[in-house]
């Protein structure tokens, strides 16, 4: 009889440890607000409550600390909703906005260590009788989400994607700014690490160098650009953290380069592989 109870009572502590390290995944969502007077959609469908759930599953956290910031409705050229999912808790914040959606690469740009996000294209609100192009920045505040006056109080970059096309460098919408890569520089974003490859550029060159930083929330990536030879020829060469070792990998001449993320890399048409 003892036996048979100390076996159970054994048998509990188990069950109970098992349940324990199971992750903690919502299994079901909370919406705050379905609909707002005279806006586009309802975010409450049954397809939007499946989208939620299935997303709390399946995508990272890209926004907030613990938050997924996901496009609802709409296509390309139509008004969509975007919304904040919890993925601890399965709330959602939904917004009293419209975007329109465009075949563009990160419209949405958002950091997980900030609670402020950008949308590139136009925006409305009927209920607010606002109506806006460009770049439009917001602030969540676990009630919603209010509009930003002033977009360059917002620390969120539109870095990507990074192109050199027709002899020019662009980084998102915007004019790629190099700076200079000197002494000081250099220590700053190897972080002391005593790379002899750059450091013997910067020796030789002085201020022909200059650099991109290139870095997300994941991975720290550089660009850096140097002339060489007397044609003055543009090269590049990238600088990143890799197991904790600061490395220089040289690319040479450049003609072309995508860069659509740290380590989503496209040099003269050859996918790059930092390691």
């Amino acid at each position: 009889m003892y036996n048979k109870l100390y076996y159970l009572f054994i048998l509990s502590l188990l069950s109970s440890f098992g349940c324990a390290k199971q992750p903690n995944i919502p299994t079901d969502v909370k919406v705050d607000k379905c609909s707002y007077t005279d806006e586009y959609f309802d975010y409450c469908t049954k397809e939007n409550i499946l989208k939620y759930k299935e997303s709390i599953k399946k995508l990272p956290v890209n926004f907030n600390k613990n938050y997924i910031l996901l496009p609802v409705n709409g296509g390309d050229n139509s008004y969509s909703g975007i919304v904040a999912i919890d993925k601890n808790s399965g709330h959602v914040d939904t917004m009293l906005f419209g975007f329109k959606k465009k075949n563009e690469v990160n419209q949405i740009v958002s950091e997980v260590n900030s609670d402020m996000f950008c949308i590139n294209g136009e925006i409305n609100s009927k209920s607010l009788s606002i109506t806006k192009s460009g770049k439009n920045c917001f602030k969540f505040n676990h009630n919603g989400f209010s509009l930003i006056k002033e977009v360059n109080d917002v620390t969120v970059n539109n870095l990507y994607p990074i192109l050199f096309d027709k002899l020019k460098f662009k980084c998102g919408s915007n004019q790629c700014k190099f700076l200079s890569l000197n002494t000081k520089s250099l220590n700053k974003i190897s972080r002391g690490d005593n790379n002899s490859s750059l450091r013997f550029m910067i020796n030789e060159r002085g201020f022909d160098s200059s650099y991109i930083d290139a870095s997300d929330d994941k991975n720290i990536l550089y660009v850096i650009r140097y002339n060489e030879g007397d044609n003055q020829v543009e090269n590049l060469s990238l600088s990143y953290f890799y197991q904790g070792e600061f490395k220089n990998k040289p690319l040479g001449v450049i003609k072309s380069l995508r860069i659509l993320d740290s380590r989503n890399i496209e040099f003269n048409g050859k996918k790059i592989i930092l390691n």
